[in-house]
């Protein structure tokens, strides 16, 4: 035996336990090493208008956003806490189990990760003034203990409930003694319910993948639920005027509404808080001297700008600030999207796998580009009409400059006036609504893009469109299908609230600009026709009726 193979069969043991033990040790480090600081909390964005009234139906602005969401991010294998809509979203990265815990009635929901003013978030189709038409599967809410309910309905042997197929499968019960509908996707889980809620009154829950939405009263006084902390208020203020509070977990503002009729419906047109100097809209309107790289933050602070890659990217430069609003306005509404997805995360990836995406294509995204340009010379003349006092003289706003923008005339609402949306072509899709084609049940969520294809709203106050671009699991592209008039201007409405909100942070110009030129002295007006102060008690509203839709919703799965 070689001298060789002798030192080998005779190393001492304690070098091997040595070298197992050093090898231990490395593998510690190694994985120590892996694991970067948990990066810091995004800053609260700032305050979006000098004025009380910075935010929207459906989304718009301020500091909020959609589905207004604490997201506390800890990267390299640390906890990542989102509470959005209410539930828990808990994910280990870097190596480590994602577990999702809806927890209905959960705490508080407030996004403090968005890079310029919020907008209201719009998780449901009602949350923008909205009706969605009940029908499409959904999860209903959990109970209230952390667990997560696909909550099914049977009337009971003697029951009252009369039953009706719905087309491509379901079903409608209704009651005529209680006067209470309840509806259900061909697997039984109940997708809907309508019940009376006081003396006059009545309470309507709505389930799809974006969660429950539960609204009671009617337009002009009515609530409207997303989840704990997360919803609005909306009541008269003055004649022809309405309020809504909304509330996004520890925050809460207000924006005025005006309403007015066209073809015996009614509809609400957003009532700007303030207005900018002539050269501030010239320097809006105008091309940018030099290109503009712009920073939307990384996937940890803005992941709604990247969750949807095969969808939208934003551009890699821009030339000018119609360009610039258009991807603000397009990623606000992906914002609401994204936290609405992280409420409903099991059936969010199931949709997500049924079809594929259309992406917004570069002509798409030119015509938009072209409306918001359109917008701020409306706005610049509506501004000019208003006078130096900072708002329109009584009787000045005429069916003319009402149609170009001017709602902070005085008096009376006149009692015809087409919605300003009806002078549009494509729609950024601002909230969730549940529509049908060919009576097949389907979505569009926010982000989603549509294209008005009829002049006039039918009988029933609806308008043709086509959908050009959607997300995964949404309606797919070529879809022809009919949305009310009042939530296509609902969809304008947020429009308008973006472009103003994507215009305050050009005005601001501060160090949360990321890249973006100086701009002129923006010379902001206050317009009191615009202003109102939030509810005191929106919050107790929201969570009284979160109790009232719970044991409601008790009582139908006891039937």
């Amino acid at each position: 035996m070689s001298s060789r193979s002798r030192g080998f069969l005779y190393t001492p043991r304690i070098t091997v336990l040595l070298f197992v033990l050093s090898a231990l040790s490395w593998a510690g480090d190694t994985k120590k090493a892996s694991a970067p600081a948990p990066a810091p909390h995004p800053a609260a964005p700032a305050q979006h208008a000098p004025a009380a009234n910075t935010a929207h139906p459906g989304g718009a602005p301020n500091t909020t956003h959609p589905g207004g969401t604490t997201n506390n991010v800890h990267p390299g294998g640390t906890t990542n806490t989102m509470h959005p809509g209410g539930t828990t979203n808990t994910m280990h990265p870097g190596g480590t189990t994602n577990n999702v815990h809806p927890t209905p009635g959960g705490p508080p929901v407030r996004n403090t990760s968005s890079t310029g003013p919020g907008r209201n978030p719009t998780p449901g189709s009602t949350g923008s003034g909205a009706h969605p038409t009940p029908g499409i599967s959904g999860r209903a809410s959990g109970t209230g203990n952390g667990s997560v309910q696909h909550n099914t309905f049977q009337p009971g042997a003697n029951s009252s409930y009369k039953a009706t197929s719905l087309p491509k499968g379901g079903t409608e019960y209704h009651d005529a003694q209680s006067n209470r509908t309840i509806r259900t996707d061909p697997a039984g889980h109940v997708t809907h319910i309508t019940a009376q809620h006081g003396v006059a009154g009545s309470m309507t829950i709505n389930h799809s993948s974006y969660g429950r939405v539960v609204e009671t009263g009617h337009p002009g006084n009515r609530v409207v639920n997303y989840g704990p902390h997360h919803g609005y208020v909306e009541r008269p203020l003055r004649h022809g005027y309405y309020s809504r509070t909304y509330v996004y977990g520890n925050r809460r503002y207000a924006v005025v509404y005006r309403e007015y009729g066209y073809r015996g419906y009614h509809y609400y047109r957003y009532v700007p808080a303030y207005y900018y100097g002539p050269r501030f809209y010239s320097y809006a309107y105008n091309p940018w001297p030099a290109p503009v790289y712009y920073a939307w933050g990384g996937p940890i602070a803005a992941p709604w700008v990247y969750a949807y890659p095969t969808y939208f990217a934003p551009a890699p430069v821009y030339y000018s600030p119609d360009s610039w609003l258009t991807d603000y306005l397009l990623t606000q509404n992906l914002q609401a999207a994204y936290q609405a997805q992280q409420a409903a995360a099991a059936e969010s990836s199931e949709a997500a796998a049924a079809s594929t995406s259309t992406p917004i294509s570069p002509e798409v995204r030119a015509a938009i580009a072209d409306e918001v340009k359109q917008q701020i010379a409306e706005e610049q003349a509506a501004a000019k009409a208003s006078g130096s006092g900072g708002g329109a003289s009584p009787g000045a706003a005429t069916g003319q400059n009402l149609a170009a923008g001017n709602d902070a005339g005085g008096g009376p609402p006149p009692p015809e006036a087409p919605p300003p949306a009806m002078n549009l072509k494509f729609f950024v899709v601002s909230s969730p609504l549940d529509v049908a084609v060919d009576g097949q049940p389907c979505a569009l969520t926010p982000g989603d893009i549509i294209e008005r294809r009829g002049k006039e709203p039918d009988a029933n106050g609806e308008v043709k469109v086509e959908v050009v671009s959607s997300k995964p699991g949404d309606c797919t592209a070529d879809s022809d299908l009919n949305v009310k008039m009042a939530d296509l201007q609902e969809m304008h409405n947020n429009f308008r609230e973006n472009i103003d909100a994507g215009l305050k942070v050009m005005a601001d110009n501060d160090s949360t600009s990321k890249g973006l030129p100086k701009s002129p002295d923006a010379q902001v007006r206050n317009v009191a026709e615009g202003t109102c102060q939030a509810s005191s008690d929106a919050d107790s509203a929201l969570v009284a009726q979160q109790d009232e839709a719970a044991r409601l919703e008790a009582q139908v799965v006891q039937n």
